[in-house]
């Protein structure tokens, strides 16, 4: 059983991070302030249902070969949650090219790191 827990428990957190990213790209196009309140309740809402099912998680039974990549992400997921809320700001802002480019570039990157951990 604690195998399947496991897997829905790393599922949800991986599709709630992929809904927040999708939901902040969105933002890119359409950022009106009552679309970024939406989007960063939306956004907040997500992100403390997959830090929940990640401490469940965590406080389950990890196999050393697993823990190798729970410390991965715990090292990159901060890096890249902060890259995030960069890019919300600067689209907040009203500086949605700044906030693209840092998406596409310093954005892509730390994501592409937590998807070669999932």
């Amino acid at each position: 059983m604690k195998t399947v827990l496991s897997f829905v428990q790393l599922s949800t957190v991986e599709r709630d991070f992929f809904h927040i990213r999708v939901r902040l790209y969105g933002l890119l196009s359409s950022h009106s302030p009552d679309d970024i309140a939406k989007a960063k309740a939306e956004m907040a809402s997500l992100d403390s249902e997959a830090r929940s099912q990640w401490t469940d998680y965590t406080a389950t039974y990890i196999d050393p070969f697993e823990r190798q990549y729970v410390t991965g992400y715990e090292k990159a997921m901060p890096d890249y949650i902060a890259v995030r809320d960069r890019v919300l700001d600067l689209i907040a802002a009203g500086d949605v090219d700044a906030a693209q480019t840092l998406a596409a570039t310093e954005g892509a990157e730390k994501f592409k790191l937590l998807e070669k951990i999932w």
